[in-house]
């Protein structure tokens, strides 16, 4: 069985979420070992680069601990270098979120009625910071539920999520700047919700890491999203 067979399957957590589940697992693995060398976590890290390849931070996050062995020898024991390392990157993550999420708080709180789309745990972390929020997703949206938590939400139809919102906020699992433009990978139905929205401001909340100029393979249950001039991408 893949070690991050769990990861590959939960299809409940955002993207940053599933990372520090990641990271945990591989602390997990390496203090239940008497010794461990750079080897050991090149197959985990080579694993978890291909686990959920819609999600770049798991494959940029990846490279950090590869970029770190390779500051080591091979039957050198880095068990204390390494997990000292993974702690680094979990509270690294966790400091980019709150910089996030304080953006968000202080441009959410500017607007009553918000239209939101799939599910992102850093949209939930801004939206629990109020409870006077009206909460908007498109009613065949089976994940944004999830996100109503002190606030009201309400399932609505597209010309009905269009004229009541004020503002849209979405996550991403991927921002993709290529030669062919910049587009936004995030869970379905985010290209009818950006679609629906397009006279209103859209921001998108996203770590650097989840940016990227390479090709993006798109999971199942994702969708691929023109980024357009009424968006906005708040990031670290």
């Amino acid at each position: 069985m893949e070690f991050f067979h769990d990861i590959k399957e939960n299809k409940e957590e955002g993207a940053s979420s599933l990372l520090i589940l990641a990271l945990r697992k591989i602390e997990k693995f390496i203090s239940d070992q008497d010794k461990i060398s750079p080897s050991d976590i090149f197959v985990l890290t080579s694993e978890l680069k291909r686990v959920r390849p819609s999600m770049v931070i798991m494959r940029n996050y990846a490279e950090k601990i590869e970029k770190f062995l390779a500051n080591f020898r091979e039957n050198e024991n880095i068990k204390s270098q390494i997990q000292d390392f993974i702690y680094q990157l979990i509270e690294e993550i966790r400091e980019k979120r709150k910089k996030i999420v304080n953006q968000g708080i202080d441009i959410i709180r500017r607007y009553k009625k918000i239209a939101v789309v799939s599910y992102s745990s850093i949209l939930k972390e801004i939206l629990d910071n109020f409870s006077d929020k009206k909460i908007l997703a498109l009613y065949y949206d089976k994940y944004a539920e999830r996100l109503a938590g002190k606030n009201e939400i309400l399932f609505v139809r597209e010309d009905e999520i269009r004229n009541i919102a004020d503002v849209g906020i979405m996550g991403a699992d991927a921002v993709v700047i290529s030669n062919e433009g910049k587009f936004i990978i995030n869970g379905f139905p985010s290209s009818k919700f950006c679609d629906a929205l397009h006279k209103k401001p859209i921001f998108v909340f996203a770590e650097k890491e989840k940016i990227t100029d390479c090709d993006v393979e798109i999971e199942e249950g994702f969708e691929k999203v023109k980024f357009k001039e009424n968006m906005k991408l708040i990031s670290d």
